[in-house]
């Protein structure tokens, strides 16, 4: 298994445990289509809009 496969799914485990539902499946389509500093973005996003709820 590639190197890349797994730091990918570490980051989307990481994501997954702190956001609920949709949230989980945009992170992780992200974090394998885009580089680090769209993931970054949207991650920031992502916890933003859940700390709010």
């Amino acid at each position: 298994m590639p190197g890349y496969v797994l730091g990918n799914f570490f980051i989307y485990s990481v994501i997954n445990a702190f956001t609920p539902g949709p949230g989980n499946i945009l992170a992780l389509n992200t974090v394998t289509n885009y580089k680090k500093e769209i993931v970054e973005d949207i991650i920031v996003d992502l916890e933003q809009a859940f700390s709010e709820q």
